[in-house]
């Protein structure tokens, strides 16, 4: 893929830590679940570690990308941000969750980086993300790139629209910055599970930090920077497991893609159906 970004989210309180145990299991109340599928959650743990940091320790049901139908539980090892987002602890994740997301990007057309950069960041009602990279939108290599859209059932469905920079030669360095998201436009159905994906072309005059910032119903959150240096281009892109919920309707769903020179916002929407 390219260059990717980040994003929040409203708030799922989880139980407080301070009287807690070190690697103390425990069982999230429904009002902590928020948003999420309540049987989505597998396993759940609080622990004190020894560096005075308290990491979550979740396992979570995900679609799997290689059956139709069928869902996987991958692990993950969470950090709690200021602003009430998790941040995916790099270097702890388990195996399975790296390679669901190395597998996840590659549909995609780009490289797992959510381990980079600090690394990704999910909202509270969000089950898994996945943050991505792959080559500048000016490259030979930026045909086979996907359009923003949804992955069901392992297949890859397009939105019908995709934005991207000016064509230029690939070899040499943009000379005027500019941000171009692409935001997702899918359907899924009532309580269904689901993966969907959006990203942010650029070109940056300037040395800094490229971020990216998928919002689905208002809820599911993913947020990736990467650095830039003067004259890059590349593509931000975020991928989002959500939750559908029981309530039939259309959702928005919004990229927001920044450079060091400025910001740009695209809306798409999701539409459930029961």
């Amino acid at each position: 893929m390219k260059k990717h970004a980040s994003i929040i989210l409203p708030g799922l309180m989880f139980i407080p830590l301070a009287c807690m145990a070190r690697g103390q299991n425990t069982t999230p109340s429904p009002q902590a679940l928020g948003a999420l599928n309540p049987d989505a959650i597998v396993d759940y743990r609080e622990s004190l570690e020894p560096d005075g940091r308290t990491l979550i320790y979740r396992s979570v049901k995900v679609d799997s990308l290689d059956e139709a139908g069928k869902q996987i539980v991958i692990g993950q090892v969470l950090e709690r941000t200021q602003d009430g987002n998790f941040r995916l602890v790099p270097g702890r994740q388990p195996e399975e969750a790296d390679l669901y997301r190395q597998k996840l990007c590659q549909k995609l057309g780009g490289i797992d980086i959510s381990n980079d950069n600090g690394g990704l960041i999910i909202g509270p009602g969000t089950l898994n993300g996945a943050g991505c990279k792959g080559p500048s939108p000016n490259s030979k290599a930026s045909k086979y790139l996907p359009r923003a859209g949804s992955i069901e059932g392992g297949v890859l469905k397009e939105s019908e629209t995709e934005k991207s920079g000016e064509p230029s030669n690939p070899f040499a360095p943009v000379t005027s910055d500019y941000v171009n998201p692409a935001a997702p436009n899918t359907s899924t159905i009532t309580n269904q599970n689901f993966t969907v994906y959006g990203r942010a072309f650029y070109g940056s005059t300037k040395a800094g930090m490229a971020t990216g910032r998928l919002t689905v119903m208002n809820r599911c959150v993913a947020f990736q920077t990467d650095a830039v240096v003067p004259g890059q281009t590349g593509v931000l892109e975020m991928a989002v497991n959500c939750w559908s919920g029981s309530v039939a309707g259309f959702y928005p769903t919004v990229v927001n893609g920044c450079i060091p020179a400025f910001c740009r916002n695209d809306y798409g929407q999701v539409a459930v159906f029961q």
